[in-house]
């Protein structure tokens, strides 16, 4: 329970293009629910599935755009710990975004305090 209040604390304190939109949480019949930005390509995992091989140009685009989106959670003072394919989604662009946050470590001591009173 305590990566479903880690994750939602995270997502709700990331505003960044590299980090999937929070819009809102609600629960339901014991469950609990995020309401998050569509992406329309899905994973990362599925779309080289799908392709099978990268040109060097998508290559270059996806390894930046990963550097970029880590960069940014470094200056949050965040640390992902999963990042794999399957948790970065592809936009209608083809732009990454990060999701999956429940394990991350959080170094930011006023996100950390936040998740603490959770």
């Amino acid at each position: 329970m305590k990566e479903v209040f880690i994750e939602k604390s995270v997502l709700q304190n990331l505003k960044d293009p590299s980090a999937i939109k929070f819009y809102q949480s609600f629960a339901c019949g014991g469950k609990f629910y995020f309401l998050l930005e569509f992406c329309y390509n899905g994973s990362l995992q599925v779309f080289l599935e799908r392709q099978r091989t990268l040109g060097q140009q998508l290559t270059r685009h996806f390894a930046a755009e990963i550097v970029l989106a880590l960069e940014y959670l470094r200056s949050r003072e965040i640390v992902h710990r999963d990042l794999k394919p399957a948790n970065l989604v592809l936009d209608k662009h083809n732009h990454l975004k990060l999701i999956d946050f429940a394990t991350c470590k959080v170094f930011n001591e006023d996100l950390n305090s936040e998740i603490c009173k959770a």
